[in-house]
C-alpha cells in the first residue's frame, strides 16, 4: 500500500483494492485486474481471456449473458445489443424480423404476416 504524504489517500496495487474497516489491501477475484472489492462483480476491467460486462462482472464469454450480447473486440467488454434486435454470432447484432401486418379476429387469435421467413423453435415459418 502506498500513501501520499500531502492527502494521507491510499493506493493499492493492480488485482488489490482498499478495504477501509481493515485499513489495508485486499485480493480482488481472480477474474479481475482491478476492482473495488472481492468478488467477480466489483471489477473495474478484468484479466485476459474473461469478458468485461458493463455491470462491472467479469465472465468466461459473452454468450453466458444469451443472444441479446455481443462481443466488443476493441473495447474488449459485452455489450448489450440495441432493442429489438439479437446476436447469433457474439459479434454483430441484427435486427428481429417485425410483422408487416397484424391482424386480430375477435380476440380469439392473431394472423401475423411477415416481410421475410422468421425461424420459430428451430424451424422456418
Amino acid at each position: 500500500m502506498f500513501i501520499t504524504e500531502n492527502m494521507g489517500d491510499c493506493f493499492c496495487k493492480m488485482k488489490t483494492f482498499y478495504q477501509y474497516e481493515s485499513h489495508s489491501c485486499e485480493d480482488c477475484h481472480p477474474w479481475c485486474q482491478s476492482c473495488d472489492g472481492p468478488t467477480n462483480t466489483e471489477c473495474n476491467s478484468c484479466i485476459e481471456g474473461k469478458f468485461y460486462v458493463p455491470d462491472r462482472t467479469c465472465i468466461n464469454d459473452c454468450r453466458q449473458l444469451g443472444n441479446l450480447w455481443r462481443y466488443i473486440e476493441s473495447k474488449d467488454t459485452c455489450e448489450k445489443c440495441w432493442p429489438h434486435s439479437y446476436s447469433m454470432d457474439n459479434y454483430t447484432c441484427t435486427d428481429q424480423v417485425r410483422p408487416k401486418q397484424l391482424t386480430n379476429y375477435n380476440n380469439e387469435y392473431l394472423l401475423l404476416e411477415f416481410t421475410e421467413p422468421v425461424a420459430y423453435r428451430d424451424a422456418s415459418i
